[in-house]
């Protein structure tokens, strides 16, 4: 009994030691962070990141119900992001210390926080996301460091700064070198200022006006849906960016031209979403993608990347040696009828084919044992309903490409082909101009011995492509050379 009056007697005085008025309270953010809260001031501490939180209030944050209690935060050293929606609405919320080596500020980071008169951001900031800042209604200090490499939609909108017409000139708003809001009475080409690093997610969005892009060797990023909707948009060159975000350039219709530049090491899916026109020209010095044709590839050309030119070519021959067609890498292509995939292929990513409604037949140059072999991921259904062609590689050791004078000859014996029992082969040799639209096709009926033919050529052709058509129905590479020979003149 003298024991539990003991251990009540100590609870008793120590909470008698707790001044009156002052709450206290703390847990766990992160893997390896801890927060305490105490007379207003909410205290991060730790290493690593911050657990993101549910966007809507706030609602799985652990410091929820005292929201309105917080006046200042406190992030100590070592803690490296801020967690989407962790702040969100802490409407008394009046001042912030950011540590040093924090990289990321999370979306609706401090979305609401209507008091907060200022933030400076410390230099090791890399990205702020989508409204970060939006409806801090008496924000007018804000600082940017130049180092911050991509910034969202909104992350300032209906803040003080924002606001004041004397931090825009010319209808655009910048914040520090970081392009917030492009100037929407622009018309025809848009030359975004030098020294410009970010251009924010929707900072075109919508602009009717504008018809071309160019920007400057310093731009590191292309924000999210920057250029959404841009409808009279034709060709746009993204100068030194290194980042282009999702659907950057999504429906734009009439697009035909995007330069990437040698620094471009991320596109994110859906860049160009709904641009059906587009020819996409990567410079040869870029380590991370290439281009043929218009369409892009990772480097090496392994891995079919980004194909937006239905509108143009609506049947495609991927090249052969590409292993993997990636994810939403012909997605919403809904003019494409027809698509002729390499043996080499192994894998097809993630909503490649989505919505490719006009897809009706596919030509696979492999055997239908081969075929299963492909990793097909979910959402290609499109893919799976065509009709399927299917050849076997045969190889055609007596095979010859001749090119020179601007012709090219093609000359085969096809022997093999009728050991296979397969009559009235026909081969054709197809040149295509760099949009990848068909110049000339030459053509000649098996007649059971050998096939020769002549095409000839001009000077704005790019490549040759040679396959046999057999009368099976099946589609069968010259497979002792590349699906594409580029023309040297």
């Amino acid at each position: 009994m003298k024991k539990h009056i003991s251990f009540i007697l100590s609870i008793l005085i120590i909470l008698s030691l707790v001044p009156a008025g002052v709450s206290a309270s703390g847990g766990q953010c992160g893997d390896n962070l801890t927060w305490s809260l105490s007379d207003g001031v909410l205290i991060i501490s730790g290493t690593g990141d911050m657990r993101d939180f549910e966007l809507t209030y706030g609602y799985d944050c652990p410091w929820r119900d005292s929201k309105k209690e917080i006046s200042r935060i406190i992030i100590d050293k070592g803690v490296t992001s801020v967690g989407d929606g962790a702040f969100e609405d802490c409407v008394n919320l009046e001042n912030v210390n950011l540590p040093s080596g924090l990289v990321s500020i999370g979306d609706s980071a401090f979305c609401g926080c209507a008091a907060l008169p200022v933030i400076d951001m410390p230099d090791s900031v890399e990205s702020i996301g989508e409204s970060a800042f939006e409806a801090c209604e008496n924000l007018a200090d804000i600082s940017i460091p130049d180092g911050v490499k991509s910034i969202g939609a909104f992350a300032f909108e209906g803040t003080a700064y924002c606001a004041d017409p004397k931090n825009q000139t010319g209808g655009e708003l910048y914040i520090g070198n970081h392009l917030i809001k492009a100037d929407p009475e622009r018309v025809g080409k848009y030359e975004v200022s030098d020294g410009t690093k970010c251009i924010a997610g929707m900072a075109f969005f919508g602009n009717s006006n504008i018809t071309s892009v160019q920007m400057p060797d310093s731009a590191v990023s292309v924000g999210k849906q920057a250029f959404y909707g841009c409808g009279a948009l034709e060709s746009a060159d993204v100068g030194g960016a290194e980042l282009i975000g999702e659907q950057a350039f999504g429906n734009c219709a009439v697009l035909t031209s995007v330069k990437i530049g040698r620094n471009v090491n991320n596109i994110d899916s859906g860049a160009f979403f709904e641009c059906g026109r587009l020819n996409i020209d990567v410079a040869p010095e870029n380590r991370v993608y290439s281009s043929e044709d218009g369409v892009l590839f990772d480097k090496d050309m392994t891995e079919l990347m980004v194909y937006a030119k239905d509108e143009i070519r609506p049947e495609y021959i991927i090249p052969a040696g590409v292993r993997a067609i990636g994810a939403y890498a012909f997605e919403n292509r809904d003019n494409l009828t027809g698509v002729i995939i390499p043996a080499s292929v192994t894998s097809i990513g993630f909503s490649a084919f989505k919505e490719c409604v006009g897809l009706k037949d596919v030509y696979y140059l492999g055997s239908p044992e081969k075929w299963n072999d492909v990793a097909v991921a979910e959402n290609n259904d499109y893919l799976q309903a065509a009709d399927f062609h299917f050849g076997s590689n045969i190889a055609m050791s007596e095979s010859n490409i001749l090119i020179e004078d601007n012709k090219i000859s093609v000359s085969t014996s096809l022997d093999n082909l009728s050991l296979a029992g397969i009559e009235n082969a026909e081969v054709f040799a197809a040149l295509y101009d760099i949009n990848g639209a068909v110049l000339d096709c030459y053509s000649a009926f098996y007649d059971g011995t050998d096939i020769k033919g002549e095409l000839k050529y001009g000077d704005n052709s790019d490549h040759i492509n040679v396959f046999v058509w057999a009368g099976d129905g099946s589609l069968r590479p010259l497979t002792d050379m590349p699906e594409y020979i580029a023309l040297r003149n």
